[in-house]
């Protein structure tokens, strides 16, 4: 059933598309960027073309060495992509070469829609010649072999063409690298927060843009004991990271957590009485608070990079908070930021009683994190998990992953907590699996919490 609905889903996908038929993306080793090439048997614009490949996470192909032509020219040298236009002349597959208003005709003013320098070009015999308003590029062929077969030069067209021009070429940029760093606590009477943090290590490193060992990464999970010193171990461990513009991190932590000094938050009810204190996890023989998990984070190098935050822990919601007013060292204050948290600032986390794994990176966060397929397949699967959580536990009482607690319990109650900045929107397209997976998760019906600057 699942595989059938998933098949719905690629179809209305491809009706969406007005019937386009898309070849897979092919790596070129020149620059490691991707290439699709898209049929559109009915005709299409430019100006559609352009759209939808931003649309797919990419932009119309941009040309800037002869190799680099020669390569897309022969995913597209096969005649369903091309077209007979006047003259018998062959119109190939858009390009995304264009010329803004006003450019000096007909060769002035040419650009990229990548943004790339146009040094490199490839006009056919005659062209560019705005004959009739022509402002963009295909693949074209009016002298060169037999009219009517495919070749690698340009034409300037306007934003229908003669042909009509029935395909277009997707550029991606290569896949941005995925960083991580899994903590888990081992409190063998509780919690195997360990276990956990492995497992999800384990998902995490298997998907293709995760960043190896030797490009400064994680090589496993951290494993905690409760007399584990882990503050210094976490920060050698993000200064080794090289990230860089686009990549994206994640930061897992599964076992204790609570609420310890500090005087800078919002007061909330906490077991009946307000409380004022720092949320903090409990990192082995360390406790490390919001605001501090914050300062590791705000600054140059981490700005740019998309941060996702895994808490799965008593009150980690907190490390937003649900009141800023005083909250003035959480993680609301980082750019690009999501924080997923089993609970919220007010709310417990729980061990399963049978594994000791907490309960939420059992079953929502693991299973999530092995269906990276598409959108709607993650969101139906996080549902699925949290409706099985809610039925099988719903009213237990569970031992608690709170501060130093040694096999206390409570009713169970879900009350998972998400916080998404808004400069990185949750339903923005990504291509790469491990960040869509992640985004993905914003589209639960869980507590989805907009912090504004």
């Amino acid at each position: 059933m699942r595989r059938l609905i998933l098949s719905v889903i690629a179809l209305l996908a491809v009706a969406a598309f007005d019937c386009q038929v898309q070849a897979q993306p092919t790596w070129w080793s020149g620059n490691g960027h991707r290439y699709q090439p898209v049929l559109v048997p009915g005709g299409i614009t430019w100006e559609a073309a352009n759209s939808q490949a931003q649309s797919a996470g990419g932009y119309l192909a941009s040309i800037t060495s002869s190799e680099e032509n020669d390569f897309v020219f022969g995913l597209v040298s096969q005649p369903d992509f091309w077209s007979r236009g006047m003259g018998s002349y062959s119109y190939g597959p858009w390009l995304g070469g264009y010329q803004p208003p006003g450019s000096p005709e007909p060769a002035g003013g040419w650009q990229w829609t990548s943004g790339e320098a146009f040094t490199y070009t490839n006009w056919d015999s005659g062209e560019p010649n705005n004959a009739g308003g022509e402002s963009y590029i295909s693949f074209f062929n009016k002298t060169h072999c037999e009219q009517s077969q495919p070749a690698s030069f340009w034409n300037d067209n306007d934003n229908v063409s003669r042909g009509p021009i029935k395909a277009y070429v997707i550029e991606y940029d290569p896949p941005r690298r995925l960083y991580g760093l899994s903590v888990g606590t081992d409190d063998q009477n509780v919690v195997r927060g360990d276990l956990a943090a492995q497992a999800v290590f384990n998902r995490l490193s298997a998907l293709p843009n995760w960043a190896t060992p030797s490009q400064g990464n994680t090589s496993a999970a951290m494993s905690l004991n409760p007399f584990s010193t882990a503050r210094s171990e976490i920060q050698l461990a993000l200064d080794a990271m090289p990230v860089k513009q686009g990549d994206a991190f994640v930061f897992y932590f599964g076992g204790h957590g609570g609420t310890a000094g500090g005087t800078d938050e919002t007061p909330v009810m906490i077991g009946g009485s307000p409380n004022c204190d720092d949320e903090v996890i409990v990192a082995g023989g360390d406790c490390i608070t919001d605001d501090e998990l914050e300062r590791w984070f705000d600054n140059e190098k981490w700005s740019k990079v998309k941060k996702f935050f895994f808490i799965d822990s008593c009150h980690s919601g907190g490390f937003v908070g649900d009141d800023l007013t005083m909250d003035t060292g959480d993680l609301e204050n980082l750019a690009r930021y999501a924080l997923f948290a089993s609970a919220t600032e007010q709310g417990f986390a729980y061990a399963d009683p049978k594994t000791k794994y907490p309960l939420w990176t059992e079953w929502v966060l693991i299973p999530a994190l092995d269906c990276v397929v598409t959108i709607a397949d993650l969101v139906d699967a996080l549902n699925g998990a949290a409706g099985a959580l809610n039925s099988q536990y719903a009213g237990s009482e569970l031992p608690l992953l709170g501060f130093y607690l040694n096999g206390e319990t409570a009713p169970f109650v879900y009350e998972p907590f998400v916080s998404v900045s808004p400069d990185m929107p949750a339903n923005e397209p990504i291509p790469e699996p491990a960040t869509l997976s992640l985004l993905a998760l914003g589209g639960l019906g869980l507590l989805l919490r907009r912090r504004r600057k």
